[in-house]
């Protein structure tokens, strides 16, 4: 009886909450060309991805020795001083305002069930299993640089790390 009781009053409280309060949404990823254009989920080639549950845009890697090669790392210091530097001054995606993830975007690309965390592959293919930067806010609101390891292997220097950059407004 208290059991139904309780189910019942919970179910109720939670009617009256906005959905966006009851859980994260679940990634909804939208593939991107390289004008921003959404193109359909079997497209072969996307550049981007979209998702539509927090509006963030996500950089894809690539394997042709670009700025977004898979393989390329970079110290604390080049992550905006080289690599998010460049991504805004090629205007990358049409867009000019890229930058480093915060500690919790990132993790929300992740499989939450892997015991050695990994992307959606399906939508971020060509991600090097390492340790990537981001960062985190401390208690007075200044940055404080983190990385975040993606797959069992681990980063191929000392303090130089990979970087998935992110295009959007931060939630507040």
């Amino acid at each position: 009886m208290r059991l139904a009781i309780y189910t019942t009053l919970l179910l109720t409280l939670m009617s009256l909450l906005p959905v966006s309060l009851l859980a994260e949404e679940t990634p909804v990823f939208v593939k991107l060309d390289g004008a921003g254009q959404e193109l359909t989920d079997q497209a072969p080639d996307w550049i981007m991805i979209l998702d539509r549950s927090t509006g963030l845009t996500w950089e894809i890697k690539s394997t042709d020795g670009s700025i977004h090669g898979r393989d390329n790392t970079y110290t604390w210091t080049n992550t905006t001083q080289i690599f998010i530097k460049g991504l805004n001054e090629e205007k990358f995606g049409s867009f000019s305002d890229w930058r480093l993830p915060e500690d919790e975007e990132l993790v929300r690309l992740q499989k939450l069930s892997e015991s050695n965390p990994e992307l959606f592959a399906r939508y971020f293919p060509r991600t090097a299993p390492s340790l990537y930067w981001t960062w985190s806010r401390c208690q007075d609101g200044s940055p404080n640089s983190a990385e975040m390891k993606f797959g069992s292997e681990p980063s191929p220097q000392k303090r130089q790390h990979r970087i998935r950059a992110v295009h959007g407004k931060r939630r507040e």
